[in-house]
């Protein structure tokens, strides 16, 4: 953690009404005479520091859980859009917003048996790149990579010498995704929510599409999104 600190010097200045001999040899204490008008002037400077620490935070202001029903057969035939969600950052440094998978897989519970029970060729091991995500819209003041719907799994940056990475629409890219998993923002700027002091509120949203197909059996598939904001 690296701290900033801010070093303040304040000027204290009291008036006497005639000349008169002041004693003491206090520390950061000045005496000094004058002739004019006023008398003496007595000068003190008293040091205020400051130790500002590195915080960010980043808030889910969405439901904690996204659902829908794929109830026909249109919802099997392609994407359909699963829900959004919402999430706001308060950082005194630059920042990058990465998200990933919890799980390489849903967690598959209430599968429908059928009329003979759960027989073989049933599939419930649905992978996490069945969930698509892509972020709709940002005020972070940053490059945004993860601009167009992509599978979860698929989320990659390309390394780049010049800037750290090459900002463009994720899932187009391969490489390593980093100790936090793939890149959604990069370099977003310092900012919080106390705009009376200049200050711009930094969040940005998600848009979740899910593509399971005619794969898996009748259930309740559920998946964990973790989104980590991390200073540079």
């Amino acid at each position: 953690m690296k701290k900033i600190i801010l070093t303040v010097v304040m000027g204290f200045m009291a008036v006497t009404i005639a000349f008169a001999q002041i004693g003491g040899n206090g520390s950061g204490v000045s005496i000094q005479n004058t002739n004019h008008a006023g008398g003496v002037w007595v000068k003190s400077t008293n040091g205020v520091s400051l130790d500002i620490c590195d915080i960010i935070t980043i808030d889910n202001t969405s439901a904690d859980n996204i659902s829908t029903c794929f109830c026909t057969v249109a919802d099997l035939q392609g994407p359909k859009s699963v829900g959004t969600a919402h999430f706001n950052i308060q950082s005194n440094r630059v920042f990058d917003v990465t998200a990933k998978a919890s799980s390489d897989k849903f967690t598959a519970t209430n599968i429908d048996a059928g009329i003979y029970g759960n027989v073989t060729g049933d599939e419930t091991s649905m992978p996490a790149d069945v969930l698509q995500m892509a972020v709709t819209a940002h005020s972070v003041n940053s490059g945004t990579l993860g601009l167009y719907f992509s599978p979860l799994g698929s989320y990659k940056a390309v390394p780049n010498t010049a800037t750290g990475y090459t900002a463009y629409a994720l899932g187009n890219g391969a490489g390593p995704s980093g100790d936090y998993g793939p890149l959604l923002l990069l370099d977003g700027k310092p900012g919080g929510f106390n705009t009376s002091l200049g200050t711009v509120a930094r969040s940005f949203d998600v848009a979740y599409k899910a593509n399971p197909g005619w794969a898996y059996a009748g259930g309740t598939y559920k998946l964990n999104v973790v989104y980590t904001a991390a200073q540079e």
